[in-house]
Protein backbone atom coordinates (compact mmCIF):
# COMPACT_ATOMS: atom_id res chain seq x y z
CA UNK A 1 0.00 0.00 0.00
CA UNK A 2 2.89 2.49 1.02
CA UNK A 3 4.44 1.39 -2.61
CA UNK A 4 1.18 2.40 -4.12
CA UNK A 5 1.52 5.59 -2.35
CA UNK A 6 4.90 6.80 -3.09
CA UNK A 7 4.62 5.89 -6.70
CA UNK A 8 1.08 8.50 -6.98
CA UNK A 9 2.75 11.15 -4.92
CA UNK A 10 4.27 13.06 -8.15
CA UNK A 11 1.68 12.77 -9.68
CA UNK A 12 -0.94 14.33 -6.98
CA UNK A 13 2.14 17.24 -6.84
CA UNK A 14 1.56 18.13 -10.23
CA UNK A 15 -2.17 18.33 -9.41
CA UNK A 16 -1.29 20.51 -6.91
CA UNK A 17 1.03 22.59 -9.28
CA UNK A 18 -1.36 23.05 -11.71
CA UNK A 19 -4.13 23.93 -9.37
CA UNK A 20 -1.92 26.81 -8.23
CA UNK A 21 -1.17 28.07 -11.65
CA UNK A 22 -5.07 27.67 -12.60
CA UNK A 23 -5.41 30.16 -9.10
CA UNK A 24 -3.24 32.58 -9.92
CA UNK A 25 -4.08 32.74 -13.49
CA UNK A 26 -7.50 33.23 -12.14
CA UNK A 27 -6.56 36.19 -9.71
CA UNK A 28 -4.79 37.53 -12.66
CA UNK A 29 -8.04 38.01 -14.74
CA UNK A 30 -10.04 39.43 -11.98
CA UNK A 31 -7.49 41.79 -11.32
CA UNK A 32 -7.69 42.46 -15.06
CA UNK A 33 -11.63 42.60 -14.59
CA UNK A 34 -11.32 45.10 -12.19
CA UNK A 35 -9.18 47.05 -14.30
CA UNK A 36 -10.99 47.37 -16.84
CA UNK A 37 -14.16 47.74 -14.79
CA UNK A 38 -12.47 50.89 -13.22
CA UNK A 39 -11.61 52.46 -16.67
CA UNK A 40 -15.46 52.10 -17.47
CA UNK A 41 -16.40 53.50 -14.53
CA UNK A 42 -13.85 56.33 -15.28
CA UNK A 43 -14.60 57.17 -18.88
CA UNK A 44 -18.57 57.32 -18.07
CA UNK A 45 -17.81 60.03 -15.01
CA UNK A 46 -16.24 62.08 -18.14
CA UNK A 47 -13.98 63.62 -15.41
CA UNK A 48 -10.23 62.71 -17.15
CA UNK A 49 -10.34 61.17 -21.25
CA UNK A 50 -7.74 60.11 -22.58
CA UNK A 51 -6.84 59.49 -25.96
CA UNK A 52 -7.52 56.01 -27.79
CA UNK A 53 -7.23 55.11 -31.11
CA UNK A 54 -10.68 56.30 -32.52
CA UNK A 55 -11.33 60.21 -32.69
CA UNK A 56 -15.15 59.40 -31.72
CA UNK A 57 -13.52 58.86 -27.94
CA UNK A 58 -11.22 61.92 -28.61
CA UNK A 59 -13.89 63.88 -29.88
CA UNK A 60 -16.12 63.42 -26.64
CA UNK A 61 -13.01 64.49 -24.69
CA UNK A 62 -12.62 67.97 -26.00
CA UNK A 63 -16.71 68.43 -25.87
CA UNK A 64 -16.50 68.08 -22.21
CA UNK A 65 -19.36 70.76 -20.20
CA UNK A 66 -18.55 72.38 -17.24
CA UNK A 67 -20.57 70.04 -15.31
CA UNK A 68 -17.35 67.81 -15.35
CA UNK A 69 -15.03 70.33 -13.85
CA UNK A 70 -17.09 70.95 -10.79
CA UNK A 71 -14.28 70.75 -8.54
CA UNK A 72 -12.96 73.66 -10.68
CA UNK A 73 -15.59 75.58 -10.56
CA UNK A 74 -13.90 79.16 -9.73
CA UNK A 75 -11.87 78.94 -13.17
CA UNK A 76 -12.71 80.79 -16.04
CA UNK A 77 -15.48 78.61 -18.37
CA UNK A 78 -14.76 78.03 -22.27
CA UNK A 79 -16.37 81.13 -24.33
CA UNK A 80 -18.65 80.01 -26.93
CA UNK A 81 -16.39 81.20 -29.89
CA UNK A 82 -14.12 78.30 -29.33
CA UNK A 83 -12.84 76.37 -31.99
CA UNK A 84 -15.70 73.65 -32.56
CA UNK A 85 -14.36 69.82 -33.46
CA UNK A 86 -17.53 69.35 -36.09
CA UNK A 87 -15.57 71.74 -38.60
CA UNK A 88 -12.43 69.55 -38.11
CA UNK A 89 -11.19 68.17 -41.74
CA UNK A 90 -11.51 64.65 -42.48
CA UNK A 91 -8.06 64.30 -42.97
CA UNK A 92 -6.84 65.34 -39.61
CA UNK A 93 -9.87 63.28 -38.08
CA UNK A 94 -8.29 60.17 -39.69
CA UNK A 95 -4.45 60.85 -38.78
CA UNK A 96 -5.49 61.02 -35.35
CA UNK A 97 -7.52 58.39 -35.20
CA UNK A 98 -4.26 56.62 -37.15
CA UNK A 99 -1.98 57.54 -34.41
CA UNK A 100 -0.32 54.84 -32.28
CA UNK A 101 -1.57 55.23 -28.42
CA UNK A 102 0.63 53.14 -26.01
CA UNK A 103 -1.93 51.32 -23.76
CA UNK A 104 -1.54 51.48 -19.70
CA UNK A 105 -0.35 48.76 -18.32
CA UNK A 106 -2.78 46.64 -16.24
CA UNK A 107 -1.30 46.93 -12.98
CA UNK A 108 -1.11 50.38 -13.27
CA UNK A 109 -3.22 52.95 -11.81
CA UNK A 110 -6.83 53.91 -13.33
CA UNK A 111 -7.19 56.40 -15.37
CA UNK A 112 -8.63 58.58 -12.86
CA UNK A 113 -5.86 58.74 -10.66
CA UNK A 114 -3.56 59.10 -13.72
CA UNK A 115 -1.12 62.65 -13.04
CA UNK A 116 2.27 63.98 -14.87
CA UNK A 117 4.52 61.54 -12.51
CA UNK A 118 2.17 58.72 -13.68
CA UNK A 119 2.90 59.38 -17.05
CA UNK A 120 6.59 60.22 -16.72
CA UNK A 121 6.62 56.38 -15.02
CA UNK A 122 5.38 55.09 -18.69
CA UNK A 123 7.79 57.02 -20.77
CA UNK A 124 10.69 58.40 -19.45
CA UNK A 125 14.03 56.49 -19.09
CA UNK A 126 17.98 57.11 -19.07
CA UNK A 127 19.35 60.75 -19.16
CA UNK A 128 17.65 63.66 -20.85
CA UNK A 129 16.38 67.65 -20.32
CA UNK A 130 13.86 69.81 -18.42
CA UNK A 131 13.31 73.06 -20.22
CA UNK A 132 11.90 76.22 -17.60
CA UNK A 133 11.38 74.05 -14.72
CA UNK A 134 11.90 76.90 -12.14
CA UNK A 135 9.87 75.85 -9.09
CA UNK A 136 7.53 72.94 -10.36
CA UNK A 137 10.15 70.36 -11.84
CA UNK A 138 9.21 67.15 -12.86
CA UNK A 139 8.91 64.03 -10.67
CA UNK A 140 10.81 61.35 -12.62
CA UNK A 141 11.37 57.35 -11.91
CA UNK A 142 14.06 56.35 -9.92
CA UNK A 143 17.67 56.21 -12.05
CA UNK A 144 15.98 58.28 -14.41
CA UNK A 145 18.80 61.48 -15.12
CA UNK A 146 17.37 64.77 -15.82
CA UNK A 147 20.07 68.17 -16.62
CA UNK A 148 17.74 71.85 -16.08
CA UNK A 149 18.21 73.98 -18.98
CA UNK A 150 17.11 77.71 -18.72
CA UNK A 151 18.23 81.18 -20.37
CA UNK A 152 18.64 83.12 -16.78
CA UNK A 153 20.69 81.55 -13.79
CA UNK A 154 18.16 81.57 -10.21
CA UNK A 155 19.68 84.95 -9.08
CA UNK A 156 19.01 86.75 -12.65
CA UNK A 157 15.66 84.93 -12.54
CA UNK A 158 14.65 86.55 -9.26
CA UNK A 159 16.06 89.92 -10.47
CA UNK A 160 13.93 89.76 -13.25
CA UNK A 161 10.55 88.57 -12.16
CA UNK A 162 10.49 89.51 -8.44
CA UNK A 163 7.64 87.71 -7.78
CA UNK A 164 9.80 84.37 -7.76
CA UNK A 165 11.76 86.35 -4.67
CA UNK A 166 10.20 83.36 -2.01
CA UNK A 167 9.85 80.86 -4.23
CA UNK A 168 12.13 77.74 -4.12
CA UNK A 169 13.48 77.44 -7.85
CA UNK A 170 15.80 74.61 -10.03
CA UNK A 171 19.13 75.93 -10.22
CA UNK A 172 19.89 75.34 -14.37
CA UNK A 173 22.92 72.98 -15.27
CA UNK A 174 22.83 74.20 -18.94
CA UNK A 175 22.19 78.08 -19.58
CA UNK A 176 20.69 78.19 -22.94
CA UNK A 177 17.99 79.52 -24.89
CA UNK A 178 14.78 76.99 -24.37
CA UNK A 179 13.83 77.90 -28.31
CA UNK A 180 17.02 76.79 -29.71
CA UNK A 181 19.23 74.85 -27.35
CA UNK A 182 21.89 76.00 -29.24
CA UNK A 183 24.74 74.29 -26.77
CA UNK A 184 23.00 71.06 -27.03
CA UNK A 185 23.95 68.42 -29.62
CA UNK A 186 21.68 66.58 -32.17
CA UNK A 187 20.35 62.62 -31.31
CA UNK A 188 22.04 63.25 -27.28
CA UNK A 189 19.15 62.95 -25.11
CA UNK A 190 16.46 60.36 -24.17
CA UNK A 191 13.65 62.97 -23.29
CA UNK A 192 12.82 66.26 -23.37
CA UNK A 193 10.35 68.17 -21.04
CA UNK A 194 8.88 71.29 -21.40
CA UNK A 195 5.85 71.68 -19.26
CA UNK A 196 4.03 74.93 -19.48
CA UNK A 197 7.02 76.56 -21.71
CA UNK A 198 6.36 75.92 -25.37
CA UNK A 199 3.54 78.85 -24.86
CA UNK A 200 6.13 81.12 -23.88
CA UNK A 201 7.87 80.77 -27.22
CA UNK A 202 7.99 83.30 -29.84
CA UNK A 203 8.83 80.50 -32.37
CA UNK A 204 6.44 77.95 -31.36
CA UNK A 205 7.69 75.50 -34.31
CA UNK A 206 11.13 76.39 -34.58
CA UNK A 207 10.98 75.43 -30.85
CA UNK A 208 9.14 71.99 -31.53
CA UNK A 209 11.40 71.38 -34.02
CA UNK A 210 15.10 71.86 -31.75
CA UNK A 211 13.36 69.42 -29.17
CA UNK A 212 12.97 66.91 -31.73
CA UNK A 213 16.71 67.61 -33.03
CA UNK A 214 18.32 66.62 -29.47
CA UNK A 215 16.41 63.35 -29.33
CA UNK A 216 17.35 60.51 -30.08
CA UNK A 217 15.79 57.91 -32.18
CA UNK A 218 12.89 56.92 -29.92
CA UNK A 219 13.32 59.55 -27.64
CA UNK A 220 10.22 61.22 -25.46
CA UNK A 221 9.09 64.58 -26.30
CA UNK A 222 7.12 65.63 -22.80
CA UNK A 223 4.96 68.38 -23.06
CA UNK A 224 2.09 69.92 -20.95
CA UNK A 225 0.47 73.83 -21.62
CA UNK A 226 -2.01 75.57 -20.40
CA UNK A 227 -5.89 75.48 -22.04
CA UNK A 228 -6.60 78.71 -22.44
CA UNK A 229 -10.07 78.51 -21.89
CA UNK A 230 -9.47 77.73 -17.89
CA UNK A 231 -6.94 80.35 -17.12
CA UNK A 232 -5.91 84.07 -17.56
CA UNK A 233 -5.56 83.81 -21.64
CA UNK A 234 -9.63 83.14 -21.55
CA UNK A 235 -10.46 86.54 -23.13
CA UNK A 236 -7.74 85.93 -25.90
CA UNK A 237 -7.78 84.17 -29.34
CA UNK A 238 -6.68 80.78 -29.71
CA UNK A 239 -3.75 81.55 -32.26
CA UNK A 240 -3.79 80.12 -35.55
CA UNK A 241 -1.60 77.50 -37.74
CA UNK A 242 -1.53 79.85 -39.85
CA UNK A 243 -0.17 82.71 -37.16
CA UNK A 244 2.27 80.07 -36.03
CA UNK A 245 3.68 79.26 -39.35
CA UNK A 246 3.98 82.95 -40.00
CA UNK A 247 6.01 83.19 -37.04
CA UNK A 248 8.47 80.42 -38.29
CA UNK A 249 8.49 81.50 -41.53
CA UNK A 250 8.99 84.67 -41.39
CA UNK A 251 10.62 85.03 -37.73
CA UNK A 252 8.55 86.32 -35.17
CA UNK A 253 9.40 89.98 -34.83
CA UNK A 254 6.41 90.90 -36.85
CA UNK A 255 3.46 89.46 -34.69
CA UNK A 256 5.60 90.65 -31.40
CA UNK A 257 3.93 93.75 -30.44
CA UNK A 258 0.37 92.09 -31.01
CA UNK A 259 1.14 90.06 -28.70
CA UNK A 260 2.14 91.97 -26.12
CA UNK A 261 -0.70 93.97 -26.53
CA UNK A 262 -3.19 91.09 -26.04
CA UNK A 263 -1.12 90.09 -22.81
CA UNK A 264 -1.62 93.47 -21.37
CA UNK A 265 -5.22 94.33 -22.39
CA UNK A 266 -6.56 91.10 -21.80
CA UNK A 267 -4.32 89.09 -19.08
CA UNK A 268 -3.16 92.47 -17.02
CA UNK A 269 -7.04 94.14 -17.81
CA UNK A 270 -5.41 97.65 -18.95
CA UNK A 271 -7.72 99.73 -20.66
CA UNK A 272 -5.98 103.33 -20.98
CA UNK A 273 -4.56 103.59 -24.14
CA UNK A 274 -1.82 105.35 -23.16
CA UNK A 275 -0.92 103.13 -20.02
CA UNK A 276 -1.45 100.02 -22.41
CA UNK A 277 1.16 101.54 -24.97
CA UNK A 278 3.67 102.29 -22.04
CA UNK A 279 3.10 98.66 -20.41
CA UNK A 280 4.05 96.93 -23.77
CA UNK A 281 7.20 99.54 -24.28
CA UNK A 282 8.21 98.57 -20.32
CA UNK A 283 7.70 94.68 -20.94
CA UNK A 284 9.37 94.59 -24.42
CA UNK A 285 12.37 96.41 -23.02
CA UNK A 286 12.99 93.98 -19.60
CA UNK A 287 12.39 90.94 -22.42
CA UNK A 288 9.15 90.04 -20.29
CA UNK A 289 8.45 86.13 -20.90
CA UNK A 290 4.67 86.23 -21.58
CA UNK A 291 2.44 83.22 -23.49
CA UNK A 292 3.05 84.54 -27.11
CA UNK A 293 0.57 82.15 -28.24
CA UNK A 294 -2.62 80.59 -26.54
CA UNK A 295 -4.12 77.14 -27.50
CA UNK A 296 -6.93 74.80 -26.33
CA UNK A 297 -6.46 71.36 -26.32
CA UNK A 298 -7.95 70.72 -29.58
CA UNK A 299 -5.18 73.60 -31.18
CA UNK A 300 -3.03 71.70 -29.40
CA UNK A 301 -3.58 68.31 -31.09
CA UNK A 302 -4.19 70.21 -34.47
CA UNK A 303 -0.53 71.57 -34.25
CA UNK A 304 1.09 68.12 -34.01
CA UNK A 305 -0.74 66.53 -36.33
CA UNK A 306 0.26 69.57 -38.68
CA UNK A 307 3.58 69.41 -37.40
CA UNK A 308 3.44 65.35 -37.99
CA UNK A 309 3.31 66.25 -41.71
CA UNK A 310 5.45 69.05 -42.39
CA UNK A 311 8.56 68.66 -40.04
CA UNK A 312 11.42 67.22 -41.53
CA UNK A 313 11.97 64.97 -38.58
CA UNK A 314 9.11 62.14 -37.88
CA UNK A 315 7.43 61.54 -35.11
CA UNK A 316 4.75 59.66 -33.37
CA UNK A 317 1.86 60.93 -31.25
CA UNK A 318 1.61 58.76 -28.16
CA UNK A 319 -0.65 60.03 -25.59
CA UNK A 320 -2.88 63.08 -25.20
CA UNK A 321 -4.63 63.55 -21.64
CA UNK A 322 -6.80 66.21 -20.02
CA UNK A 323 -4.71 66.72 -16.77
CA UNK A 324 -7.46 68.31 -14.72
CA UNK A 325 -9.54 71.04 -16.84
CA UNK A 326 -6.78 73.46 -17.14
CA UNK A 327 -3.78 71.44 -18.46
CA UNK A 328 -2.93 69.17 -21.53
CA UNK A 329 -0.46 66.86 -21.82
CA UNK A 330 1.05 65.73 -25.30
CA UNK A 331 3.80 63.00 -25.83
CA UNK A 332 5.66 62.57 -28.82
CA UNK A 333 8.01 59.94 -29.71
CA UNK A 334 10.56 60.80 -32.03
CA UNK A 335 10.77 57.94 -34.99
CA UNK A 336 14.07 56.74 -36.25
Amino acid sequence: MQTKIDAEQPEVQQLQNQLKRLKRKLQQVQKEHNYATSIITAMESSKFWQLRNAWFELKKSLRLGKDNFHETRSLPQPRPDTTDLLSTPTELISAVAEAPIKALPLEQKSIMELTREHIAELYLKGQGIEIGALNHPLAVPEGVKVLYVDRMSVADLRQQYPELNDIDLVEADILANGEELETIADVTQDFVIANHFIEHCQDTIGAIHNMLRVLKPGGILYTAIPDKRFSFDVDRQVTSLEHIWRDHTEGPAWSKRQHFEGWVRHVGKKQDEADIAREIDHLIEIDYSIHYHVFTQTSWLKLFVDLQQNLSIKFDIELVFKNGAYEVVLIARRLP
